[in-house]
C-alpha cells in the first residue's frame, strides 16, 4: 500500500490566512490538526514548553489552551473563508487524503497524497487558490514519496508513536469491514462529517461491495463509510481532547479489528487515559492495548 496512492502535493498559505497569532520566538514547526468533522471549523496547535510564558498568556487570553505534561493544546474555531472552503474541497475530494499540517513561522503547510485518477479534480482546486489568494504557494506537485517516507519525515518533525490496540468488530453494523475479504488493511481518513470514513487496500476484489465507491480498480483502492460504537467513541473524545493523531491503519482478523495509530509522542499519555474510558464505559468489546512503540521500519512490516 505503500504508493498506492501514487500523487502528492506540499502546499503552503501565507501570513494572512491567521489561525493563531505566532509567538514571535518560537521557531519550531508547530503540528497542527484540524478538525473536519464539523464542515471544518475547528483548528489545534501544539506547542511545547520552549515557547515563553508571556505567548502563552497571549495565546490564552484569545482561545483555549490546555495543558498537557511539557506540551501546551491550542485550540480555535475557524472563520469561514474562500481559502478555507478551498481547503475543505481538497481534502473531500474523493482518492485524496491529508498526510500532515503544520505552522512553520507562522505559514501553514499542508501536505496531501493522492491517487493520479484525482488529477483533475485536485488540478482545478490548486489553480483556484492561486487565483484567489496571492499568498497560496505550490511548493510541490508530483509522484508521492510514500506512506513510510512520510511518515519518517514526521517522526523527525515531530515525534511520533505508534500505539495498537484491538476491539471486537461490531457485527451487527451495516458498515463492516467484513464486505472485504479478510486481511485487508484500511486507513481512516480526515473527512468532513461525524461518521469514519476509509481507505480499503485489498488484496483482491471480484466486485465493488455495496456502500463502497472504487477509486481504482487496478491499485486496488476503495473508499467508504465505516461504523463502529467503540472506535467512534475514541475518534469523538480523541477530538474533544485537542490529541493530535496521523495516520491510522487497520485490518480485521478473526472477528477482531486491529488498529495501528500514529500519534504525537506527548499525547500518548492522554490517548491512553482515552482507551481506558472507552474500554471501561463498552466492556462487552474487550479492547485490549497490544502494543506502543518509537517509529521504526519494523512497525510497518504488519501494515
Amino acid at each position: 500500500m505503500d504508493r498506492k496512492f501514487d500523487m502528492q502535493c506540499v502546499m503552503r498559505m501565507g501570513a494572512d490566512f491567521n489561525l493563531f497569532p505566532f509567538p514571535e520566538s518560537y521557531t519550531e514547526p508547530v503540528p497542527m490538526f484540524l478538525d473536519f468533522r464539523n464542515s471544518f471549523h475547528r483548528a489545534i496547535m501544539v506547542l511545547d514548553r520552549n515557547v515563553s510564558v508571556k505567548d502563552i498568556q497571549l495565546l490564552k487570553f484569545q482561545y483555549e489552551v490546555k495543558q498537557s505534561g511539557a506540551m501546551y493544546t491550542i485550540s480555535r474555531d475557524i472563520p469561514e473563508s474562500p481559502i478555507v472552503n478551498k481547503i475543505h474541497d481538497i481534502v473531500n475530494t474523493r482518492g485524496a487524503s491529508i498526510v500532515a499540517i503544520y505552522l512553520e513561522r507562522g505559514i501553514l503547510k499542508m501536505k496531501v497524497k493522492f491517487h493520479h485518477t484525482a488529477d483533475a479534480s485536485i488540478s482545478e482546486h490548486l489553480l483556484s487558490m492561486s487565483m484567489d489568494d496571492e499568498n497560496f504557494h505550490i511548493d510541490y506537485l508530483g509522484p508521492s514519496e510514500g506512506i513510510k517516507k512520510n511518515i519518517l519525515d514526521l517522526d523527525r518533525m515531530f515525534s511520533l508513536t505508534a500505539l495498537s490496540f484491538s476491539v471486537d468488530e461490531e457485527a451487527s453494523s451495516q458498515d463492516t469491514l467484513a464486505r472485504f475479504p479478510e486481511g485487508t488493511i484500511f486507513e481512516l481518513q480526515n473527512k468532513a462529517g461525524a461518521n469514519m470514513t476509509i481507505l480499503a487496500y485489498p488484496d483482491r476484489m471480484d466486485a465493488t461491495p455495496e456502500g463502497a465507491t472504487e477509486i481504482s480498480r487496478d491499485d486496488l483502492i476503495y473508499e467508504t463509510g465505516y461504523s463502529h460504537a467503540v472506535l467512534n467513541a475514541i475518534r469523538s473524545t480523541a477530538f474533544s481532547e485537542g490529541i493530535v493523531r496521523y495516520n491510522y491503519f487497520g485490518r480485521l482478523e478473526n472477528g477482531r479489528v486491529r488498529l495501528m495509530i500514529l500519534l504525537l509522542k506527548s499525547h500518548l499519555t492522554a490517548y491512553l487515559s482515552v482507551l481506558d474510558r472507552v474500554r471501561k464505559e463498552n466492556p462487552k468489546w474487550n479492547l485490549a492495548l497490544d502494543g506502543v512503540s518509537h517509529v521504526r521500519d519494523s512497525i510497518f512490516l504488519d501494515f
